[in-house]
């Protein structure tokens, strides 16, 4: 855990497993992670808008979903709110078309695959790996250079992101700061609830 007061790190402290140490955190956060990347490509224009069809972007998901519904797309606003209807773990391919659970942006489902499909997208657009791009978006900005993609797990985007304990910290105090999104973006955007399920309020990357 890190504690921060007035943008400032007060407090590391680690408990139980020895890999939970200060020096090297194996968090679950590449969703929040993604989210700024891909806000900050709104922000640039390298995405025009987040209700646009990945598609566009990518032609890999160009009328990829299935038959039952060939009238709709999937776009970056469901993958970041769990809307899209991409499955969470299991088949994401069928036939050449994505195994979609539900017409996109009809329904609500955790989805670790959405993220996976992000971050192949993301990748696509700036020609650069989810690991460069993690370096160069979240880490650089804030001289955290402690974070690190872990491939071990499906794809990256949808699965760990590892830093030190101070660097998460920082990349925190960053995101409510206004480092990488303007807080237009943030509150508009990011913290807006887009859907909800039992857990709560759905932002983009954020509960």
């Amino acid at each position: 855990m890190a504690v921060v007061r007035s943008n400032e790190i007060v407090l590391t402290k680690s408990y139980g497993h020895d890999r939970l140490d200060k020096t090297d955190v194996y968090a679950s956060v590449s969703k929040p992670v993604t989210a700024m990347i891909v806000l900050q490509f709104l922000q640039e224009g390298k995405i025009l808008s987040l209700d646009d069809d990945i598609g566009i972007y990518h032609s890999k998901y160009k009328n990829a979903t299935p038959k039952e519904y060939v009238d709709s797309c999937v776009t970056f606003r469901q993958l970041l709110s769990h809307t899209s209807g991409v499955p969470h773990q299991s088949k994401l391919w069928s036939g050449g078309k994505l195994k979609l659970e539900f017409r996109p942006g009809t329904d609500v489902k955790y989805s670790t695959h959405g993220y996976g499909v992000l971050g192949d997208v993301i990748e696509e657009i700036a020609g650069k790996s989810y690991r460069q791009l993690v370096r160069e978006y979240v880490g650089k900005p804030i001289n955290a250079n402690s974070f690190k993609v872990m491939h071990w797990f499906f794809d990256a985007p949808a699965g760990q992101v590892a830093s030190t304990i101070e660097d998460m910290a920082r990349f925190s105090i960053a995101v409510m700061n206004n480092k990488y999104i303007s807080s237009d973006f943030l509150c508009d955007e990011v913290l807006k609830e887009h859907a909800k399920d039992r857990h709560g309020s759905i932002g983009l990357g954020w509960y």
